[in-house]
């Protein structure tokens, strides 16, 4: 869900309310780092895949070259497993979830994995929480 035409979509549907994530990075008050919103702001619809995270579960993610690398076959071996989940296998794990995601936070684009939704591609500025409630707001008036 990414506009008020979405929420609308499904509301007509039946849904009782909808999830917006991704766009909520790419707000000033969001405490992911910059480099992290950089990255969702900068990416493409083209730039999110689907994966298999190290824990068995599926995600969508920005093609960063740590999935590009994962994806050819390239494992890397966690180095400090302090077993956070039980349900990976850090003997088969392709990579560590943990330090993947801690270097997204820091912003690494090399190293890090970031998820998003399927409609990062139409994230294309920075803004504020207050601006994009608003927006969306108006949005849901102009399609009532």
């Amino acid at each position: 869900v990414f506009d008020a035409t979405d929420v609308a979509h499904y509301i007509s549907r039946g849904a009782a309310g909808v999830q917006i994530g991704t766009r909520f990075i790419a707000t000033r008050e969001c405490d992911a780092s910059q480099g992290y919103k950089d990255q969702i702001i900068a990416a493409k619809a083209s730039d999110a895949v689907l994966i298999d995270s190290p824990v068995g579960m599926p995600g969508r993610a920005l093609n960063t070259p740590l999935i590009q690398a994962v994806s050819g076959g390239t494992r890397f071996p966690a180095q400090n497993c302090i077993r956070c989940l039980t349900t990976c296998h850090p003997a088969k794990t392709p990579y560590c979830i943990s330090n993947a995601l801690i270097e997204a936070v820091r912003g690494h684009r090399e190293t890090g994995l970031f998820f998003c939704g399927s409609n990062v591609g139409r994230i294309n500025r920075m803004t504020t929480v207050p601006k994009l409630i608003d927006e969306l707001c108006q949005e849901w008036r102009n399609t009532q």
